[in-house]
């Protein structure tokens, strides 16, 4: 069950949650989450934020905002939907290329994926457009990486009307299930494949 920010409990939980490629995780964006978590948790001592992955405080110092993050190292899949009913938002300013020429993570990564069908508001980054499915700011928020404040601005928005933002959630959710559902995914899938068995 979903616990609502106000009415369930008494913190705005944003969470992040990447396998870590690079020192400090900036193919993922996490230099941009602890900006954010930095710009925001002194203005909000109700703000919370989540960490899963291979990160802690020795990639980049967050000593100044320790009490308001929470790391969780690697989970396997069984953790997941319990840590997301307590999740309001989660953050992916992802970015390309920067593990190599040609690298970079599909739209949305996998781990928004998992957190929207669980009804998690996403705000993710999308600087290939990959994005054909889901309509920015009303299933889901397109950020850019390099706009921290923006960023701050729109997560301070829902903060403010939890309404709004569950409802974001709520529709992201179906959006979700209609885009990544199995019939939409395995369906094409074997039309290809059925196909090509009748050309024999």
């Amino acid at each position: 069950v979903r616990q609502r920010f106000r009415d369930d409990k008494a913190t705005f939980d944003i969470c992040f949650v990447a396998h870590r490629y690079t020192d400090n995780g900036r193919d993922k964006g996490y230099d941009v989450f602890v900006k954010v978590a930095k710009l925001l948790s002194p203005l909000h001592k109700d703000m919370v934020f989540h960490i899963v992955g291979p990160f802690n405080e020795s990639h980049i110092d967050v000593s100044d905002i320790k009490g308001s993050l929470r790391f969780y190292g690697n989970k396997y899949t069984d953790f997941f939907p319990g840590f997301y009913a307590n999740m309001d938002v989660i953050l992916s300013p992802n970015r390309p290329f920067m593990l190599g020429p040609g690298s970079f993570d599909g739209f949305p990564t996998g781990a928004c994926v998992e957190a929207g069908l669980c009804g998690v508001a996403v705000f993710c980054s999308d600087p290939l457009q990959q994005n054909l499915h889901f309509e920015d700011g009303r299933e889901l928020v397109i950020v850019r990486p390099d706009q921290t404040t923006e960023i701050c601005q729109r997560l301070e928005y829902f903060y403010k009307n939890p309404d709004d933002l569950y409802s974001l959630g709520s529709r992201g959710r179906e959006a979700f299930r209609e885009v990544f559902g199995l019939s939409a995914q395995m369906r094409p899938r074997m039309n290809i494949l059925t196909s090509l068995l009748n050309q024999n």
